[in-house]
């Protein structure tokens, strides 16, 4: 609650466990035993509510994380996906949740290698988004510790970075293709005409209702035959129906053609509220039901079919079935 209200952030759509575990890290840190403790002390502690703010939205990255992933990006992938663009069309790129920045960057280093000896180079634009002010002003900036290159290569760090004191900074090639910007992929507009999506262990934080609210946001913002890729351990899910599988070993999607999501579902906030103090001394609590706006939308649906419609089933051009009727 003291999280949402002041930085209009609803966590409860992230998984619970996953909540649980830094609210626990922070309790640590604090020398505080119990939840009631703690609740006390945010509500006292500006300071701590910013601390366990930043905490919840778990910022790890790296650069080349996954290397297996990459290499199969710059030798198979991306290479077919600048084929299939002109020289007049730019090649479009998402990183929902970039974090500081090393995921954008470190493709945007693929891309400038592949088109290295190219006279006419393709355009490129990465647009890298995240829901901390913080770390999108420090992936503006682009500046790394020799730490953070250690998975660069020497090589590559010669190439895409210049050393200014302590720091090291990319150069002005890479960070002409990445546009960052804050973006709340659960409530903020998607971008458009995207040709691909990095969006790699964001969906393991999320509950259900949340990923198909990600999954529907991205399917709306990729071109027909856009591309997907996931982390590791996460799928398309319930998503399927949109996506084809390019490759289960690295997590890669296909966006089916005429399967645009025409409008992307609206999620429900998790707050409750407030005890209704009546007219006696006695409290009383106020109760609230909370529906998601998918069980409104399919109980609208129950009634209005079992009063007007026969059973039916919606399939799409491949014979899935979209959605049933009854």
């Amino acid at each position: 609650m003291f999280i949402c209200r002041r930085v209009n952030v609803d966590f409860g759509l992230y998984k619970l466990a996953t909540i649980k575990r830094r609210i626990n890290h922070r309790m640590l840190q604090c020398g505080i035993k119990t939840i009631k403790e703690y609740n006390k002390y945010l509500s006292k502690k500006n300071k701590e509510t910013e601390l366990l703010y930043k905490d919840l939205l778990i910022n790890i990255t790296n650069f080349f994380r996954d290397p297996e992933t990459f290499r199969y990006l710059k030798t198979t992938f991306l290479p077919t996906l600048l084929k299939s663009k002109t020289q007049n069309e730019t090649l479009r790129i998402w990183v929902p949740a970039c974090s500081t920045g090393e995921e954008a960057y470190t493709i945007a280093m693929l891309i400038a290698e592949l088109q290295a000896n190219k006279v006419k180079k393709i355009p490129v634009q990465i647009f890298a988004t995240d829901l901390s002010d913080q770390a999108i002003k420090d992936a503006r900036i682009g500046e790394y510790s020799e730490k953070d290159l250690t998975t660069v290569g020497k090589r590559r760090a010669e190439r895409f970075f210049t050393k200014t004191g302590s720091h090291y900074r990319v150069v002005k090639e890479l960070r002409d293709m990445c546009v960052f910007a804050p973006h709340n992929i659960l409530h903020d507009p998607p971008f458009s005409r995207i040709d691909f999506v990095s969006c790699r262990n964001l969906l393991i934080y999320f509950d259900t209702e949340a990923q198909k609210k990600v999954l529907a946001t991205i399917n709306f913002a990729l071109n027909e035959g856009g591309c997907l890729l996931l982390g590791k351990s996460e799928t398309v899910g319930t998503a399927s129906q949109f996506f084809n599988q390019v490759s289960g070993t690295f997590k890669l999607y296909c966006r089916k053609k005429s399967t645009g999501v025409r409008k992307i579902p609206e999620i429900s906030p998790r707050l409750y509220g407030k005890p209704v103090i009546g007219k006696s001394s006695k409290p009383l609590s106020e109760k609230k039901i909370i529906v998601s706006s998918s069980e409104l939308d399919r109980s609208i649906d129950a009634t209005l079919l079992s009063l007007y419609m026969p059973a039916c089933v919606i399939i799409n051009k491949s014979m899935e079935i979209i959605n049933l009727g009854a």
